[in-house]
């Protein structure tokens, strides 16, 4: 089972922002065996990028990693340096974050994915 749900900051921590959403957690939790190992992804959101758009890229990076055996992170790193959100100098490398881009940008590595997935025979 995979979902997203969104949650906000409390007091006490991080809590789901409705009744329907901590109901997806709490089943999902429930079902997960002694001891599995899930994948987490936080996000802030913003107004700029949209959360769709977010969501197709994290479910395409996490099918090519998934095919390919490639760590997630390591395929998020390549889509963006593909798209051109990684400028590396002499000693550092500045990547920007999905959640610090606009619309096209995310459609720019959309597309980049897409690509990348067309390249391994994957229709993402």
């Amino acid at each position: 089972m995979s979902f997203t749900i969104r949650m906000k900051k409390s007091e006490t921590g991080l809590v789901p922002v409705s009744i329907s959403h901590k109901a997806l957690y709490k089943e999902f939790v429930s079902n997960l065996e002694t001891d599995a190992v899930i994948e987490v992804t936080f996000m802030n959101l913003t107004a700029e990028g949209t959360r769709p758009q977010v969501n197709k890229l994290h479910a395409a990076i996490r099918e090519i990693s998934n095919y390919t055996g490639q760590d997630f992170e390591d395929v998020k790193l390549y889509v963006k340096q593909k798209a051109g959100f990684v400028i590396i100098s002499s000693d550092d490398a500045d990547v920007k974050s999905f959640s610090e881009m606009n619309r096209d940008e995310l459609s720019a590595c959309i597309q980049a994915a897409v690509s990348l997935g067309e390249q391994l025979g994957l229709s993402l």
